[in-house]
């Protein structure tokens, strides 16, 4: 049986440590920043991230290269490049994964065997990729470290307070698998949690927002102001709140903003115009600020796959609509290298795509063109139902698209179209989260994250929502997650109180009741009739819990002869739950702790001590026993 008992203080924030270091895990790019404890402000970024291949960025594209015997080769634009400069049938000997970081967000059963595929289909451990990443992003930084601080003040891993950031839409069971795979990477360990902060994605851009609003952009936010954070692409965070003046990116064109960015701020885009600005995820949470700069939730974090990766499949859903899907996808293994460039190429004009034609009179015109790889002219007519190139898009039959010199040109409205499906997404979960969730105006929308970036997603944006709020593009948007996440491992309590997403209890046993427990769940345990499935609750779905809030509930074991206590862990997004067994009602997590001999005399009940309101599930376990105290783990990737 257990029961709530009370709270106690959770004490968090980079404390010891002399200096936070977060790693921006994204879908298509990654990187990293870091700044000392004696000057938080000071945020460091690498800022030459594809020197290799003749540019500079404050990001790298997340891409891992492994050899064919399946030890680490490279990470990023290297990785890229080295796999571009490869034979044909060596590339198809080697391991190429990229764009690889949804495959968290999609997998239902999500474990620490999980494979996934390189861009050939072969499969390895997730764990192992995912690790290979953030170890070299870890080595690189900390080289980075050595170099600032000089070689003779030597900084040790233990001297940093580690952040990586998580979309906030994701399951428990994808952040304990970046945790896990953090430890693999030598980012802290099991003995030291402590050391390694998850931050949630807009929530680290809030932060960045907050701080950007009121010291740059002269945005009044002041107690008792709600304002919502966007995760836009790469990851992307995007905050609406509750007046509205719109602020210009340094992409948009200068019809209808009210005030404009500082152009100097023009240069880093243009830095960063090479490298994929899109990503997986779209998240959205709602800020309120609180006494102390603290805020709180005030809906529960939404949001959805919608990342700028929506607007590539369109692009692809083209190409297989000319050439046929089979023909694209054996193409795409056959010619690895002119595929991944076909893609890069597209990047690059679907982030300089604009809401309108540069010319009024140019009204549908072919103004967006991708080259078709050397090889395909030789590959598609070999293929089923292949033909000439040129003689296949005109069968296609649309005055949108058109074919020469290698180039397929597709028209301004036809390129449009291609952000139909992600922006028609986010504007409607946002109309529904605006009506439904947030009782209250909000004050400002702040729009961050490389999908942010886009012109016309900025365009619509603007178009639905200026006459509820200001939306703001805060100058440096595409870096908001990251310097978020540093200045949220020096002060991780400056958020107050999150909404549980879920509501989460426990699977028990309790004596079994004729004519209130239903007969499907009878069991006799120990020769008792014992009712099972029985969802004892922990923390209710939409619950607002302060930080420094904890449920205590009290463990007795179902068997007078078990020596371990496991405990089941359920979520659902209904409130009000019964039984394990309901609809809707899944198995998340795991808890096993150990008990003392039944013949011992000692007290073999548990208390469990549990935090919800962190950005992870955390427990404590007391044996009321012997008094002995201990920090275990839910294990999400045991289900």
């Amino acid at each position: 049986m257990a029961h709530l008992l009370g709270r106690h203080q959770v004490q968090v924030g980079s404390g010891r440590y002399l200096l936070v270091a977060a790693i921006d895990f994204g879908t298509t790019f990654s990187g990293y920043a870091f700044s000392f404890t004696s000057s938080k402000d000071n945020i460091i970024m690498n800022k030459n991230w594809g020197s290799q291949v003749g540019f500079q960025a404050h990001k790298t594209e997340t891409a891992v290269l492994l050899g064919p015997n399946r030890k680490f080769k490279a990470f990023g634009y290297q990785a890229s490049k080295t796999y571009s400069e490869l034979e044909e049938k060596e590339a198809t000997r080697h391991y190429y994964f990229h764009r690889f970081k949804m495959e968290l967000y999609t997998e239902k059963k999500l474990t620490k065997d999980t494979t996934i595929k390189d861009v050939n289909g072969k499969k390895l451990p997730a764990l192992d990729i995912f690790a290979h990443a953030m170890r070299y992003l870890k080595d690189h930084m900390l080289n980075a470290i050595k170099v600032t601080v000089g070689s003779e003040k030597a900084i040790k891993n233990d001297d940093i307070c580690w952040v990586l950031t998580v979309p906030a839409i994701w399951d428990d069971s994808a952040k304990q698998f970046m945790r896990q795979a953090a430890y693999k990477a030598g980012i802290a360990n099991e003995s030291n949690k402590g050391q390694l902060l998850i931050a949630l994605e807009p929530e680290a851009a809030g932060v960045f927002c907050r701080r950007d609003a009121t010291e740059n952009q002269h945005i009044d936010i002041q107690l008792g102001d709600r304002f919502m954070i966007r995760g836009f692409a790469e990851e992307g965070s995007y905050c609406p709140s509750s007046r509205t003046s719109t602020l210009r990116s340094r992409f948009v064109p200068t019809w209808n903003y009210t005030k404009a960015f500082n152009t100097s701020f023009l240069q880093n885009w243009c830095s960063n115009m090479f490298i994929p600005l899109t990503g997986g995820t779209v998240d959205i949470a709602v800020h309120e600020i609180h006494e102390n700069s603290q805020v709180k939730e005030v809906a529960t974090v939404s949001g959805g796959s919608w990342g700028g990766t929506k607007v590539d499949e369109q692009f692809l859903n083209l190409l297989d609509d000319i050439f046929g899907a089979d023909n694209m996808a054996r193409y795409k293994v056959a010619h690895p290298n002119e595929y991944l460039n076909l893609l890069y190429e597209f990047e690059q004009k679907k982030r300089s795509t604009a809401p309108h034609l540069d010319s009024p009179n140019d009204s549908g015109a072919c103004v967006v063109g991708v080259h078709l790889g050397y090889n395909f002219f030789n590959f598609y007519p070999k293929q089923k139902g292949g033909r000439d190139v040129q003689k296949a898009i005109k069968k296609y039959g649309s005055p949108d698209v058109t074919f020469s010199n290698g180039v397929i040109r597709m028209s301004h409205a036809l390129m449009k179209s291609f952000f139909t499906p992600a922006i028609d997404s986010i504007l409607d979960h946002l109309d529904k989260l605006l009506k439904k969730e947030v009782s209250m105006p909000l004050k400002c929308m702040f729009m961050v994250g490389g999908f942010s970036e886009s012109p016309i997603l900025q365009h619509k944006v603007k178009q639905r929502f200026q006459s509820q709020c200001d939306v703001i593009v805060p100058d440096g948007c595409g870096l908001a997650i990251i310097k978020g996440a540093v200045m949220f491992g020096h002060n991780p309590s400056s958020i107050a109180a999150r909404m549980s997403k879920y509501t989460y209890g426990a699977h028990v046993c309790n004596p079994f009741i004729k004519g209130q427990h239903p007969d499907r769940l009878w069991k006799k345990i120990d020769g008792k009739p014992m009712c099972s499935q029985l969802f004892h609750k922990f923390v209710e779905a939409g619950q607002l819990v302060d930080v420094d809030e904890v449920s205590e509930h009290i463990f007795s074991p179902s068997s007078r002869f078990h020596l371990t206590m496991s405990i089941e862990i359920f979520r659902t997004k209904e409130k009000e739950v019964q039984y394990c067994d309901e609809e809707g009602v899944v198995k998340c997590g795991y808890l096993s702790v150990g008990l003392p001999s039944p013949f011992s005399g000692s007290s073999r009940d548990v208390k469990a001590i549990i935090t919800f309101a962190e950005t992870e599930i955390k427990v404590d376990a007391v044996a009321l026993g012997s008094g002995k105290r201990e920090s275990t783990t839910i294990d999400f990737l045991r289900v």
